[in-house]
């Protein structure tokens, strides 16, 4: 009944109508309506007179004519309810409405209770219509989650469409940007004082242009609420700065036409953010455009540096510099190792590595022009010491590039065990690096609160967590059921050189969990940078497997592996910021976990239930080869499910404890591994045979052993303390799965297509309620 004036086919069923129900309406039946809303008298005011009827039965409030005076002057929707829009409710604003409207408004209320109920009532009653799927966790979500809760006074501006006018909140949204987001991998491509000068000044968006003074409002405002979460009580206020971002966005597209450097920043970091709001599909299109529009400004070729230049000339080239590092490092990270996703593939800028953070605020030259570092000279530059955090990150990212591109190909010249193999050379590479790492850039307890000091812990955290995770990619194709092109060339591998790569692989899997929990002693802002979420996501995994399918599964090896995974499943919890969204993490790794027997853990996440039995066929979730292999997590499979799920919208509608690591120098250096010569199955050879650059070093694999064959303690804890922390998840009826080792390679033999790619689709034996809140 509700369905006939909005000119909506009525589908007649009975008791209530079937759309009624999915719009949200409660049918009121079917009485006598027909004749109410009958058009043969002609008149409209009975037809009005129904419809209100509807609202009034179904507890709906009824949007009436006329924006409140807010929305009409930012031009924005109005949800047009009485006496206060949702809009005005949900953001703390005072809504009035035009004095022509009154009128109307006043006959209409003599007559409808629901316009006199309270605002958060009012919130509670018209929750159902925002479209969502309505299901018993959610009814139970909703119920357990006060909507009615209001944000705290203090906050309340950061969901304002328009920037604050003072000069105090101004100033605290950029110091969350310098403090936060500009010293992570090259983004720190804005002048500091010039920023704050024109800040003074009042001449921001002319200097800078108004769509990158929105970015960094919005890009700062989401610290807050990594920040102080508690402030933030009820998610479905949504994100801080959100409003901006957007507003950024429309005011970038329109300069697109004719861009410039300030329109370049702007592209690149709106990309960033939306990669932090999970809109992966918008990410893809702006750096698109970042690149077309890095090519129009020249900023990929080498420019001339006259003798003396001018501290503005020398600013902005620095300013250019950063900003093409940003774009490649933004490549590396959209691109997956996928050769059709990327722009730079076996080549690199050729322009100068980023200069000291020092040097570009104090507009100092670092280097003369022919002598500055680049990415092709990092290897052999004789004191790698004088290269800053940003170059280092750089090369990491080169690194990781090479790696992920290895693993989607079999077309080795060499066995992958000879020395010279492709994959030993970059296993080379990053020891060399490990082992010349700056003093300054390794983390230890004095360090830290240097780093902190000088708002680069997060950057520092991130570089280890990329170094970890590069091994993590390259090994982890020795395990069962990461069935990467490169895989197949372990089938002949030695047995005894899969099981060190193995080892290997697992090494660097516990020590990202290790940064994780030292990590947490020094607060939530390490985990700045988006990527240390995507390294503990893939070391859980390569534990998960690990541990059930190389080890023998002893109940003391499981309670290890467990501790470190319960770690990790606590971070993801903690660092996934969209709570009214269902955590991506979790939804992928539970699956894995009730597999493979880990119940201790999934007991802690106890909104899901057990899964019914595998399925060998049901379980081959084919991922083709035209997705390159990526994880379902990666930004171009998540872009590619976000336009698949809105075509098919369219179509439809139509802590851990707080220690430290021991000092640098005896901390035990990661297992390396063994290189048997041609022919010889289990012989360990003396070096690696790099030419070029690696070829002169003075580096012998031989002088280090492996530390230990079995899972090796994180540094600084001792096996009393581990023990002891682990007794409190693990239950002491825990059976033995020694026996279980082959059982759990045939079975991750059988997920492979799940494991390695396609993890954001599990298939349907898997029936998991994703919407607790309790995830």
């Amino acid at each position: 009944m509700y369905l006939h004036p909005l000119q909506v086919r009525c589908d007649r069923k009975t008791p209530t109508c079937h759309n009624c129900d999915r719009l949200g309406v409660n049918c009121p039946g079917y009485s006598d309506t027909a004749a109410i809303l009958s058009h043969r008298d002609g008149s409209r005011q009975r037809i009005q007179d129904s419809v209100d009827t509807i609202y009034r039965a179904s507890g709906v409030e009824k949007r009436k004519v006329g924006s409140c005076d807010e929305c009409r002057r930012t031009k924005s929707r109005c949800s047009r309810t009485r006496p206060t829009c949702k809009r005005c409710t949900r953001k703390g604003f005072a809504c009035k409405y035009n004095a022509k409207y009154d009128a109307k408004y006043d006959a209409a209320t003599s007559q409808s209770p629901s316009s006199s109920m309270p605002v958060d009532d009012q919130m509670l009653t018209t929750s159902n219509r925002s479209g969502s799927v309505s299901t018993p966790g959610s009814q139970a979500n909703l119920m357990g989650v006060s909507l009615s809760a209001h944000l705290s006074p203090s906050v309340q501006w950061l969901f304002a469409d328009a920037l604050p006018q003072d000069r105090f909140h101004l100033q605290s949204l950029a110091d969350k940007f310098f403090d936060r987001i500009s010293t992570l991998r090259c983004l720190g491509f804005i002048h500091k004082p010039t920023f704050y000068q024109a800040l003074d000044r009042g001449t921001l968006s002319e200097d800078f242009g108004e769509a990158v003074i929105y970015i960094v409002a919005a890009l700062g405002a989401r610290m807050y609420l990594l920040d102080t979460p508690s402030e933030f009580n009820n998610p479905f206020h949504g994100i801080p700065g959100a409003a901006w971002a957007e507003r950024a966005r429309d005011l970038a597209m329109r300069e697109i036409a004719n861009p410039s450097l300030s329109t370049m920043m702007a592209m690149v970091l709106i990309c960033e953010h939306s990669i932090s709001m999970d809109q992966h599909a918008l990410a893809f299109v702006v750096f698109g455009s970042c690149l077309r529009i890095m090519r129009l400004l020249s900023l990929d070729s080498p420019k001339k540096v006259p003798a003396s230049p001018g501290l503005t000339q020398m600013t902005q080239l620095e300013t250019e510099r950063r900003l093409l590092w940003s774009c490649y490092i933004l490549d590396s990270f959209l691109g997956g190792g996928v050769d059709g996703n990327l722009y730079w593939k076996d080549d690199y800028p050729c322009v100068p590595l980023p200069c000291s953070d020092a040097n570009f605020v104090a507009q100092e030259q670092q280097y003369l022009d022919f002598n500055a570092p680049k990415l092709s000279t990092f290897e052999p530059f004789p004191d790698r010491s004088y290269l800053n955090l940003r170059s280092h990150t750089i090369y990491l990212v080169q690194l990781r590039t090479r790696v992920l591109r290895l693993i989607r190909s079999n077309s080795q010249e060499a066995n992958i065990w000879d020395p010279g193999s492709a994959l030993l050379d970059i296993i080379q590479r990053l020891e060399i690096w490990y082992a010349g790492l700056p003093e300054q850039l390794v983390i230890s307890d004095l360090n830290a609160y240097v780093h902190k000091e000088l708002s680069i812990i997060s950057a520092v955290f991130m570089l280890h967590f990329l170094y970890h995770s590069i091994v993590c990619d390259l090994l982890r194709v020795s395990l069962p059921g990461y069935v990467f092109p490169l895989s197949a060339a372990f089938h002949s591998a030695p047995l005894e050189f899969r099981r060190q790569c193995q080892e290997r692989c697992r090494f660097h899997a516990d020590e990202i969990s290790r940064l994780v929990r030292v990590g947490f002693s020094y607060g939530v802002r390490v985990f700045d940078d988006l990527h240390s979420l995507m390294a503990t996501f893939e070391s859980t995994k390569i534990q998960i497997i690990h541990t059930a399918t190389a080890t023998s599964n002893a109940i003391d090896v499981r309670e290890r592996a467990s501790y470190n995974i319960q770690l990790n499943m606590r971070a993801l919890d903690i660092l996934h910021l969209q709570k009214d969204k269902p955590n991506p993490y979790h939804k992928a790794l539970l699956p894995l976990l009730e597999k493979f027997d880990f119940n201790n853990v999934v007991a802690e996440w106890q909104a899901y239930p057990s899964p019914v039995s595998m399925d060998s066929e049901q379980a081959e979730v084919t991922g083709p080869e035209d997705t390159g292999f990526l994880s379902s997590l990666a930004p171009f499979r998540l872009a590619k499910e976000e336009i698949r799920a809105q075509t098919k919208q369219r179509r439809g509608s139509s802590p851990a404890a707080n220690d430290h690591p021991v000092s640098p120098s005896t901390v035990r250096p990661p297992p390396i591994i063994s290189m048997p010569q041609k022919g010889a199955l289990s012989s360990v050879g003396g070096g690696i045979g790099n030419g070029g650059v690696l070829e002169s070093a003075d580096f012998s694999l031989d002088r280090i052993q492996l530390a230990s064959t079995t899972q090796p303690t994180p540094t600084g804890v001792n096996d009393q303390d581990v023990g002891a922390q682990m007794q409190e998840g693990v239950p002491k009826e825990m059976v033995d799965l020694s026996d279980l080792a082959e059982d759990y390679i045939r079975m991750a033999g059988e997920m492979a297509n799940y494991i390695s790619w396609d993890i954001s689709e599990p298939p349907s034996w898997l029936n998991f309620d994703i919407s607790s809140s309790n995830i």
